[in-house]
């Protein structure tokens, strides 16, 4: 007798090679996704690179990581009365994130903001809500900060640049002094001074970013001012398991988005200089980084501490092996 279709037997079989042949497959889907992220990220990261180096051409210097240092500093012509909080706060300014705007393809971006005035006056605004895909990783993401606030609206992202060994104040820290960094408060070092060679100190890395919400969420991935957040520093290795220390703020939360948390050191604003920020990422094994050479690099989480990252977060260090 002729038959028609397939048994139920048959039809269970086919179903469960179609799952098994579902089942091989997806991994390597999954995996070619994860690899064309880490290559787009990879590009991101040299793109940064190369507009700093423009920048340095263009200026003698990279842009400094902080335009102001100190309460005291002169803006406009005037200096703010020492102590005072509020919009013009030295860290709530610009930093190398708005300068390199002209050399990133947003040039319409950079001239619509107001440089004249701190980044987080009202006058900037729109430009701090402009959310510019070359700064977010596809692996992470951009996310809103405190949206519909006036002054506070901005946007968290991927990429920090490299504060040198030790904290954001680029100091001395236990008994570890500073050894130099690409990128200093007020003014921006010389490629040239680069003692221990362009292709041997780290120029940008990456940072994982807070979750986006109405309320601030601390100075980790707040890269668009001047508070830390807009640093690595080479005090903890890539993705360290050991939490960021910084001021003012830690989220709610131990962790967060694939952040170990944070310890806060002090809820003063000057304190924020004592900060320590890790290059971090969530890419699987690393972290995407520039060299100031801008050659760019896929650093594995086991990089050993002091023998070669922090050695690599100093400019003009002189360690063996440089």
């Amino acid at each position: 007798m002729k038959r028609n279709g397939f048994t139920l037997v048959e039809l269970l079989v086919v179903i469960a090679i179609v799952a098994i042949l579902i089942g091989l497959l997806l991994p390597a889907v999954q995996s070619a996704r994860a690899t064309a992220r880490r290559v787009s990220c990879a590009n991101n990261v040299r793109q940064i690179s190369l507009a700093m180096l423009t920048y340095e051409t263009s200026r003698g210097r990279l842009p400094p990581m902080a335009v102001r240092w100190e309460h005291k500093d002169s803006y406009l012509g005037r200096a703010n009365p020492s102590g005072a909080i509020g919009v013009e706060s030295w860290f709530n300014d610009h930093g190398w994130y708005s300068l390199i705007g002209a050399h990133i393809e947003e040039t319409a971006w950079f001239n619509r903001i107001n440089f004249r005035k701190s980044f987080s006056d009202e006058v900037n605004l729109e430009p701090r809500k402009v959310k510019i895909p070359l700064y977010g990783c596809p692996e992470d993401g951009l996310k809103e900060n405190e949206w519909s606030h006036r002054n506070w609206a901005r946007v968290r992202g991927n990429y920090v640049v490299n504060a040198g060994n030790t904290n954001y104040g680029q100091a001395l820290k236990d008994g570890v002094a500073f050894g130099g960094a690409p990128f200093l408060p007020r003014v921006g070092a010389k490629v040239a001074s680069i003692s221990d060679g362009t292709s041997k100190t780290l120029m940008i890395s990456e940072t994982i970013t807070t979750l986006s919400s109405e309320w601030w969420g601390g100075p980790i991935a707040d890269f668009s001012i001047s508070l830390g957040g807009q640093t690595f520093t080479g005090w903890l290795g890539p993705n360290s398991a050991t939490p960021d220390e910084v001021a003012r703020e830690c989220p709610k939360s131990t962790h967060f988005n694939g952040i170990p948390g944070c310890r806060l050191t002090s809820s003063d604003e000057e304190s924020s200089k004592t900060g320590v920020y890790a290059s971090r990422s969530k890419h699987r094994g690393g972290v995407t980084a520039s060299m100031c050479d801008g050659s760019v690099q896929f650093i594995d989480n086991s990089a050993d501490l002091l023998g070669v990252w922090r050695p690599m977060t100093t400019a003009s260090g002189g360690e063996a092996g440089q």
